[in-house]
């Protein structure tokens, strides 16, 4: 499976994607709305891409004038297509690829990011043990987060719904549906 690059420096360019239950790309409309909403903090940020599939968030951002993206992902063979997209594009320098459980590498962390985007696999959603509530609890407490820095979490339509969680630092902003997802988003601000 392929997806094209739909803005930026590297826009209509190719990117391989894996195929399979686990694996789902995120659609050219949901991409273009994240970065519509991201176009004035886009340029020289630093953009954390979770559970990354083909990295085509991170890369798309990249294309938009990101500075830097990092990707965190599990699975060895989607690996294998981020790492043919990044070579692909020349992007090593502007990249960070760390391989394995989103909770361990995220300790490994240590740079300040503007945007996070996190689109785990839907079967993980939406099971009992979900993990956006740790993931949101994580941010919320941690130094990883910028003023002003924007979360998005991708989910199925209809999704769950989303707790409301004694969170003081993340602000919950919207929930919008594009097509069979949903994209959730909230706005960090330091106390």
């Amino acid at each position: 499976m392929s997806l094209r690059i739909i803005g930026g420096s590297f826009k209509g360019r190719l990117l391989k994607a894996p195929t399979g239950p686990l694996s789902r790309p995120t659609m050219s409309i949901m991409r273009k709305a994240v970065f519509d909403i991201c176009q004035s903090v886009i340029e020289d940020a630093h953009f954390l891409d979770l559970f990354a599939c083909s990295g085509a968030m991170g890369i798309e951002a990249l294309s938009r004038g990101a500075a830097h993206a990092t990707f965190i992902e599990k699975d060895k063979k989607t690996i294998s297509y981020l790492i043919e997209n990044i070579k692909t594009l020349e992007l090593e320098k502007q990249t960070t690829l760390l391989a394995g459980d989103v909770f361990t590498q995220l300790k490994r962390l240590k740079a300040p990011y503007h945007i996070l985007y996190i689109d785990a696999p839907y079967p993980l959603t939406e099971s009992s043990d979900r993990p956006i509530e740790k993931l949101l609890t994580f941010f919320d407490q941690s130094s990883l987060l910028v003023e002003n820095s924007l979360v998005f979490i991708e989910e199925r339509a209809p999704g769950t719904q989303i707790p409301r969680m004694p969170l003081t630092q993340l602000a919950y902003k919207n929930t919008r549906q594009f097509g069979s997802s949903l994209l959730h988003q909230w706005e960090y601000h330091s106390n």
